[in-house]
């Protein structure tokens, strides 16, 4: 005879809820990203010229890279600086990927740095999307599409035994159920 299905644990239903929810918020957060990276090909620029550049490795529980890397630049007559490269940051896990951005923007090297008009404070020196853009933005798409489909489920045989009780394979609980 065949296990019986069980029900599922509320804090399993709850736990794949969760997931599924902070997937679709994350979503809407890289959206913004991606969308602004765009936007952001679009600004005005002014040269700049890069004052410090370099590599800082982190370790809390993980390691992390972080680029360092701060520009100069005037507009109208006004000096600005900032250390915002592009949108998706400048620090993750993979060194290769920081460590191209030390060595793409060295100390005294000329740079065109994007700038937004209403608020120049605001600027980048990279604008655009690019693969890493993609992947983060489709990356939440799979998990709410995993998440989701495994809270469906979860619910789906959830309602399944609130409507019919648990079927635990007593012939006289059968009985009862095929006369109703």
């Amino acid at each position: 005879m065949p296990e019986p299905e069980k029900k599922p644990h509320i804090a399993l239903v709850v736990g794949w809820l969760f997931l599924f929810l902070a997937s679709v918020t994350t979503e809407f957060f890289t959206v913004r990203i991606f969308l602004q990276a765009i936007q952001i090909q679009s600004w005005p620029t002014a040269p700049g010229v890069v004052t410090r550049s370099n590599l800082e490795t982190k370790f809390e529980g993980t390691i992390t890279y972080q680029a360092n890397i701060e520009y100069d630049f005037t507009i109208e007559g006004k000096s600005y600086s900032s250390s915002s490269i592009r949108t998706r940051g400048a620090s993750n896990q993979h060194e290769r990927d920081i460590a191209a951005l030390v060595e793409k923007f060295p100390v005294g090297t000329a740079v065109k740095v994007y700038y937004n008009q209403q608020d120049p404070t605001e600027s980048y020196l990279e604008a655009g999307v690019d693969f890493g853009n993609y992947i983060i933005i489709v990356s939440p798409i799979v998990f709410a599409v995993l998440f989701g489909t495994g809270f469906w489920g979860l619910m789906k045989t959830y309602r399944k035994f609130n409507t019919l009780g648990r079927i635990d394979g007593d012939s006289e609980q059968l009985d009862d159920l095929q006369t109703v």
